[in-house]
């Protein structure tokens, strides 16, 4: 007979350089069908159409099919990293947000781990203000450009790209950095000529007659940008709800581009305070620019692409070894499925 469990879950304080841990209890019970049901907490870093996948799993039914059960909503922390952290603490079993989030624990002395993609490429586009011109990113130079601050995945391409063009942060290029989901607004008033930003902010300005002038999904196709999250120990001690997780995800990934409209319904009903025109036109451009990856799987070159830009800027000291950040059997098993 199956047994509902609630998982085991790792209480881990993370303080300064260190990182505690300790195991919190588990409960089980039958249910009524006598078949097998993993009750998860899952946090992501807030409400976004990146994580379209888990919204489709949910509302599709690939989550109920592979005997998932989300206990108390999906959770928001604030951050990558904060939703990380709730797994660390015991207070979810999986986390959503940007796997450099594993990398960052990893070298404070963590013990996490990513193991399903949920957004892939570099899902940042640059816009610029009403008669604006932009031919190359020399011409940043002596403009302003507003961003989300550190360490978001944005600021660091952005500072990628004004190092690689001999532009200083600050000096040659005016930075104003405000809160992730508030970017676009200084341009669109022209308090500043440049915005770099992500979906559906780039749709809505787009909408509002401002122009893409650079895209990053060009310049990194295969780019870990969002992932499935967890502790070692959970991984080891319940592989079966790792595996029916991914298996609901990469079902659900599958189904976003086998129906683009279904998907677009999905994302609609989980968004309906934005326009719906502006949620179309951002998941299809994320479905073109395969944000929305084809697959579970998080490849050694994804994961790579994404590290490096947080070295090349300082973020990490050193680019960690692909077995250190990812275990990518479950997304090959559910590939096999």
């Amino acid at each position: 007979m199956r047994r509902a469990r609630t998982l085991t879950g790792v209480a881990v304080t993370l303080a300064a350089a260190a990182v505690l841990s300790g195991c919190a209890g588990d409960t089980s019970t039958d249910d009524a069908a006598g078949e097998e049901v993993y009750q998860v907490r899952v946090t992501q870093a807030f409400q976004s159409l990146y994580y379209l996948s888990l919204y489709v799993a949910q509302e599709k039914g690939f989550l109920e099919d592979e005997g998932i059960e989300l206990v108390g909503g999906l959770g928001n922390a604030g951050s990558g990293g904060a939703a990380l952290a709730t797994v660390l603490q015991g207070e979810s079993q999986i986390a959503l947000g940007g796997p450099e989030n594993v990398a960052f624990i990893n070298a404070e002395g963590g013990d996490t781990v990513a193991f399903s993609a949920a957004a892939n490429s570099a899902p940042n586009w640059m816009v610029a203000a009403e008669g604006v011109t932009f031919d190359s990113p020399a011409d940043l130079a002596g403009h302003s450009i507003t961003v989300a601050t550190c360490c978001v995945t944005a600021n660091t391409l952005l500072k990628e790209l004004l190092q690689s063009n001999d532009l200083e942060w600050g000096v040659d290029v005016t930075i104003n950095e405000v809160q992730q989901g508030s970017e676009v607004g200084p341009a669109l008033t022209g308090s500043t000529d440049f915005a770099v930003a992500g979906e559906p902010l780039i749709s809505q300005a787009v909408q509002q007659g401002l122009e893409i002038v650079y895209d990053w999904t060009e310049q990194y196709p295969d780019f870990a940008y969002s992932s499935f999250m967890t502790t070692r120990e959970i991984l080891e001690s319940e592989p079966d709800m790792i595996q029916a997780f991914t298996n609901a995800i990469n079902s659900a990934l599958e189904y976003i581009h086998s129906d683009p409209d279904g998907a677009i319904e999905v994302a609609t009903d989980a968004f309906p305070e934005l326009d719906e025109e502006v949620v179309a036109a951002a998941v299809a451009r994320m479905i073109e620019s395969n944000v929305y990856p084809p697959s579970a799987l998080i490849t050694e070159s994804a994961i790579t692409s994404a590290l490096e830009r947080q070295t090349y800027v300082g973020n990490l000291a050193e680019l960690p070894a692909y077995e250190t950040v990812i275990d990518p059997s479950f997304a090959e098993t559910a590939l096999g499925n």
